[in-house]
């Protein structure tokens, strides 16, 4: 946690100029959803800059160059897609710190340590409602849960987060470090894991 949160969060306003800077960490598979973002950015005005961080599968690797084309078809001056493969820890905690939003649109996940990264970070985070997702963020208060997969509803979540001012921005960042700090700590988290090793031998001695 202290590795993610340290380093200055520049929260930023949006004037109409400045591009929006969009940050998504995950593997080039179908399943991270990245299409889905893409797609999605399509539909909105202002001026965005997506940043995608993520390893280029051989299994996936048509995929991948399905999301390059699509990247180029809406490449324009105010709109541009940087695909910067695999990025060691430092240089992902860097993107977090200068990104305006961090959008996890996976079709599937379980618990993703990328947004539960983002987080601790201090980014506002717009998720999709798959896995622990909506405990993660409903439980912090901190983000923006986009319930089903199309396209549109993923630009209502993007525009929306444009339409927050500054303040309310440093607020949901500050919320997700705090929510991250509570319930994943190392402390918390060894804590957790000894009380389902003693129920479990609590339940072992009773049956003996």
């Amino acid at each position: 946690i202290d590795f993610w949160s340290s380093g200055k969060l520049e929260v930023r306003p949006f004037d109409g100029v400045r591009h929006l800077k969009i940050l998504s960490v995950g593997n080039l598979n179908p399943l991270k959803g990245a299409d889905i973002l893409l797609s999605a950015l399509e539909l909105i005005g202002y001026p965005w800059e997506l940043v995608l961080v993520g390893a280029e599968l051989e299994n996936h690797s048509s995929y991948a160059q399905d999301l390059r084309r699509l990247a180029a078809q809406l490449e324009s001056p105010t709109r541009r897609t940087r695909f910067l493969g695999w990025q060691s820890p430092e240089q992902v905690r860097t993107l977090m710190k200068d990104s305006d939003v961090f959008v996890l649109p996976s079709r599937s996940e379980a618990c993703p340590l990328a947004l539960l990264e983002a987080m601790a970070s201090g980014c506002v985070c717009i998720a999709r409602d798959v896995g622990d997702v909506r405990d993660i963020l409903e439980e912090s208060r901190c983000g923006v849960i986009v319930t089903n997969e199309s396209n549109s509803a993923l630009a209502a979540a993007i525009k929306h987060v444009i339409e927050i001012d500054t303040a309310e921005r440093q607020r949901m960042g500050k919320l997700a470090q705090q929510g991250i700090a509570s319930r994943y700590s190392l402390q918390t988290q060894a804590e957790k894991h000894l009380d389902i090793y003693m129920k479990l031998a609590s339940i072992s001695e009773g049956k003996k």
